[in-house]
């Protein structure tokens, strides 16, 4: 899913650019997408705080007391992969705008034709292969969107399953085991494989296969079930062949 937050501290224009952006996604019925608006930046950082990030931000630059622009580099200080697209009625922030990263510096009042091409953009950055991206569903409510391309691997618990990246561990508590799998193989076909029971690696970030273990690109190892050894070597050189390593 496509996670879309709209915020600007006008009534009127954050309705006006929730209309525009549920009608887009109207037109794009093969796109599913959820659409956030917010009247106050605080609380879209709140919201960033409890529920993690988004994969595209709507935001207007002239708010009262933060402006859009902090609260780019609010979401820029963690490492989201958020694409944003500013709203002003001013030209005398476009640098900034470009300071964190923003695609698109657009001018109210909306023209729905640049607002679309925005959105195209943000879209084709989010579904680029360095920006797939996995909502892990935490707890009290918590979703972290992270790229699929960075887990290492994923240990299966009773009632959860702990997914590690290259850059930390989430939670999963909603999906089970197989349906984890079948979501991860979704956006990378034949990249993620399950070596053993209750572990998925990911042989992108695979070191080395040996009859001890799945060597990771962090260090970790991954048991492997006895006798699926050459089974499952041959599985990784024949990724490696199709990848042109």
């Amino acid at each position: 899913m496509i996670r879309v937050a709209i915020c600007d501290d006008e009534p009127h224009q954050l309705e006006k650019n929730k209309a525009a952006c549920d009608a887009y996604f109207t037109n794009h019925s093969d796109i599913d997408a959820a659409i956030f608006p917010f009247g106050n930046p605080n609380d879209f950082l709140d919201k960033i705080e409890k529920s993690g990030g988004f994969d595209i931000a709507v935001l207007d630059i002239c708010m009262p007391g933060i402006s859009g622009i902090d609260v780019a580099r609010e979401i820029r200080k963690r490492n989201d992969k958020t694409e944003i697209i500013f709203f002003t009625s001013s030209d005398e922030f476009h640098g900034e705008a470009y300071g964190v990263k923003a695609i698109r510096y657009l001018h109210q009042p909306l023209v729905e034709a640049e607002f679309y091409e925005a959105l195209d953009n943000a879209l084709r950055l989010v579904s680029a292969p360095s920006g797939k991206k996995i909502q892990i569903f935490g707890e009290s409510g918590a979703i972290h969107g992270i790229e699929a391309n960075k887990i290492l691997y994923v240990e299966s618990f009773r009632t959860y399953r702990m997914v590690h990246t290259l850059s930390g561990s989430y939670k999963d508590t909603k999906r089970s085991f197989g349906v984890l799998l079948e979501d991860l193989n979704k956006l990378y076909p034949d990249r993620f494989v399950s070596p053993v029971r209750g572990y998925i690696v990911n042989f992108d970030n695979v070191i080395a296969v040996t009859m001890e273990g799945i060597t990771m690109k962090g260090g970790e190892t991954v048991p492997v079930k006895s006798g699926s050894f050459r089974k499952l070597r041959d599985m990784y050189l024949d990724y490696l062949f199709k990848k042109g390593v």
